[in-house]
């Protein structure tokens, strides 16, 4: 059975991005990524000069400085 989760991120120029993914419920591994995905946009917004400078999620890919708010929901 599928299961989609959706990202909705809020960028610093007030443009709302929202993008879907569908995946097998048996596959962890999307978990641990979208996991992976909000560490990286915490850990820059708590130390901005961090290497890690974008991310994709589905088919959008986003610059971590231009990242305001960000949230998943399945």
């Amino acid at each position: 059975m599928k299961k989609k989760v959706k990202m909705t991120c809020i960028l610093k120029s007030g443009v709302k991005v929202e993008d879907s993914i569908k995946f097998n419920r048996k596959d962890t591994r999307i978990f641990k990524a979208i996991e992976k995905i909000r560490e990286d946009v915490e850990n820059y917004m708590a130390s901005p000069t961090s290497d890690k400078g974008q991310f994709t999620f589905g088919k959008t890919t986003i610059a971590m400085s231009e990242v305001a708010a960000i949230s998943f929901k399945d």
